[in-house]
């Protein structure tokens, strides 16, 4: 295989951006995530992957929920602030204020939009776990345009 056709394909499939946020009672943890997509209409799902073993993977498995926080377009300093994944320190994530949604996971104030999902289903994908997820509540906070990936210095996957 052409190793640096691979990566150049691969780096061309249009991803958000989005802060994936979980509680499990036992603590918070928050992480930029790319590789999201719609999975069913009826019932309205998604599936998120997560890398194996992080900090991320952990939460969710443990708490089998999470909210997926849409970032806008021009929110780029708000990515960068969960780009190496985080926890809850007082009453702010990342130095972003949030609330709480009905799965428990931190919701942030600043986000134009979020979904609470439950997870359904896992799926061993290599590196990374496919979580299959119900979403059961949604959210718009405001109207911006999503945050893309390419409106970034970064690339993820490749």
């Amino acid at each position: 295989m052409n190793e640096q056709a691979k990566k150049k394909a691969l780096r061309m499939i249009p991803y958000g951006l989005y802060v994936l946020t979980a509680s499990d009672g036992q603590g918070v943890n928050a992480a930029l995530v790319s590789w999201v997509s719609q999975a069913s209409f009826e019932p309205p799902r998604v599936v998120v992957a997560l890398g194996n073993e992080t900090g991320i993977w952990h939460r969710v498995r443990t708490a089998g929920a999470f909210v997926l926080n849409v970032l806008g377009s021009g929110q780029k300093e708000v990515a960068t602030a969960f780009f190496r994944g985080v926890g809850k320190a007082g009453d702010l994530l990342a130095g972003y204020r949030y609330h709480s949604g009905i799965v428990g996971s931190p919701i942030l104030d600043d986000a134009p939009a979020y979904l609470e999902c439950r997870v359904v289903a896992n799926l061993d994908a290599g590196d990374h776990t496919l979580f299959l997820a119900d979403i059961v509540e949604a959210g718009l906070q405001n109207d911006l345009p999503p945050l893309r990936l390419e409106e970034t210095p970064w690339n993820y996957g490749g």
